[in-house]
């Protein structure tokens, strides 16, 4: 991939994000949304929090567990959007 496709790749994937962001409290929550979100794009054979979190550069999966698990948002509002 040239690295002109590769900026307006992660151009688009911030605005995809950010229609969502306000879905989640917190700075941290959007953060590791994104993050989330990047994972399940990834290229790895298994998409378990396990792996997510190693894709993105997290060594344990607690994060990803945690914003599945715990974190509030409004997954309708996100099925409508």
């Amino acid at each position: 991939m040239r690295l002109e496709a590769l900026d307006q790749w992660q151009e688009a994937f911030e605005q995809f994000h950010a229609r969502f962001a306000d879905l989640f409290e917190r700075t941290e929550s959007r953060e590791q949304a994104k993050k989330y979100l990047r994972g399940l794009l990834a290229n790895v054979g298994c998409k378990n929090s396990w792996q997510l979190a190693e894709v993105v550069g997290q060594g344990i999966p607690d994060r990803m567990q945690r914003l599945l698990y715990r974190v509030p948002w409004d997954a309708e509002a996100a099925r409508d959007r």
